[in-house]
């Protein structure tokens, strides 16, 4: 292996979290403008004749939306996205609860094993695939 990548793996990792980061955050705030401005995009139901049909409208701050879908009930999604809504949303819901343990439990099993014996590695490179050592194997022909 070079020893230059070796070296470099942490720093690697470090610019291109700060760069999608930035690119993150920088979409999140374009959303969060665009959607005070266009409310018949972004909030159509919202502009419907009968009011007790319509959603009541998030707060007109940047970031207020946040907060009114961190509070919204089942029965409000429910009555806003109908049963299918209500299922897509809550499947993915499920998913992400499923995801998360499973990575968690998936790190701490995979993780001890690639860094074991790595003492000539450095960096992120000692938690790579590439870091455990082929066995001598017999190809059977």
């Amino acid at each position: 292996m070079d020893p230059g990548l070796q070296n470099n793996s942490l720093d690697t990792f470090i610019s291109s979290v700060v760069v999608n980061g930035a690119i993150c955050l920088a979409f999140f705030v374009l959303f969060s403008i665009f959607r005070t401005k266009n409310k018949y995009l972004y909030a159509p139901k919202t502009s419907l004749k009968s009011k007790a049909l319509a959603p009541r409208l998030p707060e007109s701050s940047l970031f207020g939306w946040l907060s009114a879908i961190l509070k919204l009930d089942h029965d409000q999604v429910l009555q806003y996205c109908g049963p299918d809504g209500f299922m897509f949303l809550y499947f993915l819901r499920q998913n992400v609860f499923i995801f998360l343990i499973l990575t968690i439990i998936g790190m701490g099993i995979i993780l001890p094993i690639n860094v074991t014996d790595s003492d000539d590695i450095n960096g992120l490179n000692k938690t790579t695939m590439s870091n455990i050592r082929r066995a001598n194997s017999v190809i059977v022909q």
